[in-house]
């Protein structure tokens, strides 16, 4: 089955590249066109579908733990429902999607990384994703989801560095190996508020699950008995007290959003302060290294980030067009937790061969500190110590048509794993993203 997805992923994708026309015609938005009139007609009544498949090989070349590829990739699709438009009832959306990840682990396998190189590689399941009710108050100031949800979908995410395709570019690694956090491929029930008294400004709060699958993200707790519940299939709603839970909040800035097609706004900038804080008991790093039996237990975790994303140049007359700059900081205590910081910085350029930013050419640049009471257990006991983890990636997303686009991707690895264990890896790889 893998062998054939692959086939047919890349063979679109040639067959695109080449200037040939599949069953869908190259100008039109998705791959499946309009279903004969139907998907306008749906969309018109309030229902809009949809779908994608992100496939792509990964290899590392030299270093790390051994030289390999590997095939990964993504099916995803929902659905959308304007309430308003089918029941009369105002300003209420709900949202329903699933994705099935397949394919192997290049991270895992033969680079060694501690962020993992792929951020669609996941256990290899058709899941539940999302399932949220969303109600919009006050002329669309205030709104309220409920639901299942993944936080990283809406908090400490920037938006310029959305192509690369190493995982520290999305959710901070700061959190994902720190936290059980609901992030890819898990959600959590959850709630969130967002507040947007402006044009300019918002406040948002949520609140989730504080392990959405345990068998996979361990409980924290010291002396936590293991689980083998892990929530493969994303359908596991279970709240317990003893998994706590964990809480968002985020205030953001950003200049007023440009009307459509519109190519003389003023530059676009945004800032974001947030900060995340988990109600479980954390073990001490340093003790759990050293492997004691009855570690000390800290009473809570938490972790602060600040992001700023800035337009530096735009091409003249054009709307989206140009140089991209973000930076974006995570912090967390260094006595419970494994990484203490992590870092990630990077510039894109949208529309740099293709115009109205069809392609986009990025550089970025990612860093994982491991906690110095890590590295201190470590000495003690005599082992290899750990510091850090960098990433260097520069990737190129090129749309073929409107529904397809291919991606070249190069990433350097330095101290994979955190350690000098391994050598630099040298990733390569090629993705595909078809809109179904």
């Amino acid at each position: 089955m893998r062998k054939l997805l692959f086939i047919l992923t890349f063979g679109i994708a040639i067959h695109c590249a080449s200037g040939g026309e599949p069953d869908a015609p190259a100008g039109q938005d998705t791959l499946t066109g309009t279903w004969d009139g139907l998907r306008p007609r749906l969309a018109k009544s309030g229902v809009t579908f949809s779908g994608g498949y992100i496939g792509e090989v990964l290899g590392n070349t030299t270093g790390g733990i051994r030289t390999g590829a590997e095939y990964a990739a993504l099916l995803q699709f929902g659905a959308e429902f304007d309430a308003e438009k089918l029941i009369h009832w105002p300003d209420a959306t709900l949202h329903i999607a699933a994705i099935y990840p397949h394919g192997g682990s290049v991270a895992a396998k033969y680079s060694g990384d501690l962020g993992n190189v792929s951020n669609v590689e996941a256990y290899d399941s058709l899941r539940l994703y999302e399932a949220w009710l969303e109600q919009k108050l006050f002329h669309n100031h205030v709104a309220l989801r409920v639901g299942f949800m993944a936080a990283d979908s809406e908090f400490a995410v920037t938006d310029s560095s959305t192509p690369f395709i190493n995982s520290d570019f999305g959710a901070p690694a700061a959190m994902t190996l720190n936290f059980p956090i609901s992030s890819y491929p898990f959600s959590a029930l959850g709630i969130r508020l967002r507040i947007e008294p402006t044009d300019s400004c918002y406040l948002q709060v949520a609140a989730y699950d504080g392990n959405p699958a345990p068998g996979t993200n361990a409980d924290p707790t010291p002396g936590a008995a293991a689980s083998n519940e892990y929530n493969k299939h994303g359908t596991q709603f279970a709240l317990r007290g003893d998994e706590g839970a964990m809480f968002f909040a985020e205030i953001g800035w950003h200049t007023p959003k440009p009307a459509c097609g519109e190519k003389n706004a003023p530059l676009a900038s945004s800032l974001k302060l947030g900060a995340t804080y988990h109600t479980d008991s954390f073990a001490d790093i340093r003790d759990t290294t050293l492997g004691l039996p009855h570690p000390l237990s800290h009473h809570g975790d938490t972790a602060i980030y600040f992001i700023a994303e800035r337009e530096i140049w735009r091409e003249p007359g054009t709307a989206a067009d140009g140089l991209t700059a973000f930076l974006r900081t995570v912090f967390a205590p260094a006595d419970r937790n494994f990484s203490n910081a992590s870092a990630e910085t990077g510039l894109a350029y949208r529309g740099i061969f293709q115009s109205d930013a069809r392609d986009t050419l990025a550089l970025g640049f990612a860093w994982l500190e491991v906690s110095p009471r890590v590295a201190a257990a470590q000495r003690t006991i005599g082992t290899r110590t750990q510091d850090y983890e960098a990433v260097i990636e520069l990737t190129y997303q090129r749309a073929l048509t409107p529904w397809c686009s291919i991606q070249p991707d190069i990433q350097y690895i330095l101290h994979p794993g955190g350690s000098t264990a391994h050598d630099i890896a040298l990733v390569i790889g090629l993705r595909t993203t078809i809109i179904f």
